[in-house]
Parts: C-alpha cells; sequence; structure tokens
C-alpha cells in the first residue's frame, strides 16, 4: 500500500533473502544457499554482509572477550592468498576465529583476523586465555585444504588486543620428481611423488 502499512517478501529468518519489513509473506520467493563440498554454513551468519559458508574446520562462535589481528601479508608458497582462501586462528585444535582473506575488503589491503577469547560460557570453552599464544593455519580454496602458517611474529593474546604482524606464511607440499637425473625433473616439486623417469619420458 502507498501508507507502507502492507509489504510483500521473504519473511523466512533461515533465507538469504529475508526480509525483516515484510507483513505478507511471497510466493516461493525465497532463496536458499547451499555450502559446497569442504564447507558448512557460518554459525554467525545474520546478513548478505557476512559469509553464509564457511570451511568446516573454520567455525567457531562469537565471545564478549577478543582481540584482531592485523596481518600485513599473508602467502602460501610465496604467493599471496587468493581472495576464496581463509584463514584462522587455533588455540590447541580449537579453532577461535577465522575470516576470508579478500584483501579488497580490507582497509588499506591489510585484513584483521578475529580472535576469540573464553568468556565463561560453554560455546567458548577452550577458547583464548590472556597470555596463550594462538596458531594459525591457511584454507587454501583451490584444494580444499588446510596448511599450518607460521607468524613472523609470536604475541601473546591479550583482551581487545590489536597486534600488527609484518607477516603470515605456508608452504603446501608440491608432488612430482625431486631427481636432478631425471628426465621428468620438476623443479617447483617440494615432495618426491616416485614419478621420476630415467630413460624415456615419453611413457613408452
Amino acid at each position: 500500500n502507498g501508507d507502507n502499512s502492507t509489504c510483500t517478501g521473504c519473511m523466512d529468518e533461515n533465507a538469504i533473502n529475508f526480509d525483516n519489513t515484510a507483513t505478507i509473506a511471497c510466493n516461493d520467493c525465497c532463496e536458499y544457499y547451499e555450502c559446497p563440498e569442504g564447507y558448512i554454513e557460518n554459525p554467525l551468519y545474520t546478513s548478505s554482509d557476512d559469509e553464509y559458508c564457511m570451511p568446516d574446520e573454520f567455525i567457531y562462535f562469537s565471545s564478549t572477550v577478543f582481540s584482531f589481528y592485523y596481518f600485513i601479508s599473508v602467502t602460501l608458497n610465496d604467493q599471496f592468498l587468493g581472495s576464496d582462501d581463509w584463514v584462522g586462528a587455533f588455540n590447541g585444535d580449537v579453532c577461535v576465529g577465522a575470516r576470508k582473506w579478500d584483501i579488497s575488503q580490507c582497509g588499506g589491503g591489510v585484513c584483521d583476523l578475529p580472535i576469540m577469547g573464553y568468556d565463561g560460557s560453554d560455546l567458548t570453552e577452550g577458547y583464548m586465555l590472556s597470555c596463550q599464544i594462538p596458531t594459525f593455519k591457511i584454507f587454501d580454496a583451490s584444494n580444499l585444504e588446510y596448511v599450518n602458517a607460521l607468524p613472523s611474529e609470536e604475541i601473546e593474546f591479550v583482551q581487545m588486543g590489536s597486534p600488527i604482524i609484518d607477516s603470515l606464511s605456508a608452504y603446501l607440499d608440491i608432488l612430482g620428481c625431486t631427481d636432478l637425473e631425471a628426465c621428468n625433473y620438476n623443479s617447483e616439486a617440494t615432495e618426491d611423488d616416485e614419478s621420476c623417469l630415467y630413460n624415456d619420458c615419453t611413457g613408452e
């Protein structure tokens, strides 16, 4: 109506196009995401500004105790991460924070990684305590692989901290022939896969 007293739209809160101003439910207009292989629904998803799907090992919950770690550069095999790759923070084997590493969406191209601390709630059991040092992983979206990553500096967790760290780097094994004497030697390989050939690289 012209007085805005009624509005037709999607009224399902689980839909990605949920309209909180709608007063009349539409017919079959609601839209839903399906997470691809290797991803799971983000429990923190609230709007289109959030990622609906995230890597299944990077699930975490919000806490009233938190910090943000800033990394100037993040690399995998000496290459900057792609916009679909992710970075996660861990306390032992418990994920305590993660974000999609799309630097085009970060101020000055420097992204922050939220890291949650234990606030006494059941959902944050095992999260960071003061003076503990988080560890990090990179999720390579192209291969659906998790790789341990090392920061250039280890910094203890403190409530509402915002440390700036020069770099976070990880190396993913590249399989191939590593024998210089082989005719199919792969200079980029980091792990030998027993594929080396010595007499005939045509495979005949």
